[in-house]
């Protein structure tokens, strides 16, 4: 056991990671602060002693892969992202030191998670039974807007691991999440032809028109009663009252509980982009997560843990997605929410609880731990 000094030390050295990655602005497209906060991960994760250790470019997307002992019985998979929802103007930029709290851009979503994730791989690292166990760390930056240029990696890690635990946060009261609906995202455009409204208004082509008739209809396919959404995120085009506008375009979110409704809804939308001759894009794609047994025996063993620990743990479904939706449909058991607790996640009052980096930090090193003596057996599914 550690003692209380040690405990002390490594919290105050938790809370001074949190800090100096959530003053780093990574937005997703701000490319400079990503790999400027990957680089400062990257020297976090020394101590780790990894076998590999490099950057990996996914077109426009970064991210950091680690691995160690390829060799080993049990392979897991441990992953999170460095990229943020906040964008370098947006007025929510510096973090600030509360008595029980920590506030600040990506602070739960998810640097806090990163650092858990670090210091119990050290703690599980310094521990007899880590011999057992390889492992790969993948930190993306594209996470905030579908991983759509890093799930192809996310999928071949899946192909090697038997386990997937992501650092996502907990709700504010410590919930995991179980189950997920499933997500895709769409941009439609329009083409018009630009003229003069008043002169020469005839010759124009309004590109707003049809793209309206298309969300009016989009908003029919909106059934949550029956478990699916479909929401018109944006919506942009035109210059100004006196010109014809000559483009258009919106962004639409489907989600759904159901594999089979979320292809549906989208082979609906695509017909109305047809009906209304434009073009339309699919931008990132994640089938539901449901609850199957595999995961959810892994979450009565983190359950256990956490009885030793004195931590609860419970669990509930959420609308929400993240990479543990891709990492599950690649037939991995996933827990997607072994981060810190916090709450107001995408907003300017983003928040984790401290108290909570020691407690998942010490949970998932306990976890691991009994992974690898097989106390938690785990069904491999590797070919």
């Amino acid at each position: 056991m550690e003692t209380s000094s040690k405990n002390s030390s490594r919290l105050s050295e938790m809370i001074a990671l949190v800090q100096t990655w959530a003053n780093i602005n990574t937005h997703t497209q701000n490319f400079a602060g990503i790999e400027k906060a990957l680089n400062e991960i990257a020297k976090a994760c020394a101590v780790l002693k990894p076998n590999q250790i490099e950057f990996v470019k996914n077109g426009t997307s970064l991210g950091l892969f680690l691995k160690k002992r390829a060799e080993a019985k049990i392979q897991i998979f441990l992953g999170g992202h460095v990229d943020t929802v906040f964008s370098v103007k947006h007025p929510f930029q510096k973090v600030s030191l509360g008595q029980d709290t920590i506030q600040g851009p990506g602070v739960a979503d998810m640097k806090g998670g990163l650092v858990v994730l670090i210091k119990a791989l050290e703690q599980f690292e310094n521990s007899p039974s880590s011999g057992q166990v390889g492992w790969e760390i993948f930190v993306n930056s594209d996470e905030e807007i579908g991983s759509p240029e890093s799930t192809s990696f996310i999928q071949e890690c899946a192909k090697r691991c038997d386990v997937a635990l992501l650092f996502e946060p907990a709700l504010a009261d410590g919930t995991l999440i179980s189950a997920r609906k499933g997500s895709a995202n769409y941009t439609i455009y329009s083409k018009g032809k630009k003229a003069h409204a008043g002169r020469d208004a005839h010759l124009g082509k309004n590109a707003i028109y049809p793209l309206a008739h298309l969300i009016s209809q989009a908003e029919k396919l909106h059934r949550p009663h029956h478990g699916t959404i479909v929401n018109v995120g944006f919506v942009n085009g035109g210059e100004a009252l006196n010109i014809i506008p000559d483009y258009a375009t919106c962004g639409i979110n489907i989600r759904s509980d159901s594999l089979e409704d979320l292809l549906s809804t989208k082979q609906s939308l695509i017909l109305l982009a047809k009906q209304y001759q434009l073009e339309i894009t699919e931008t990132s794609f994640r089938p539901p997560k449901p609850l199957d047994k595999e995961t959810e025996f892994l979450l009565k063993g983190l359950k256990k843990c956490g009885s030793q620990l004195g931590i609860p743990i419970q669990w509930r479904s959420t609308g929400g997605v993240c990479d543990g939706n891709t990492l599950a449909a690649c037939g991995i058991p996933t827990i997607d929410t072994l981060g810190v607790c916090g709450g107001e996640i995408h907003t300017e009052h983003e928040y984790l609880k401290i108290a909570s980096l020691s407690e998942k930090t010490d949970l998932t090193a306990l976890f691991l731990h009994e992974i690898a003596c097989e106390t938690i057996p785990i069904q491999r599914k590797r070919k």
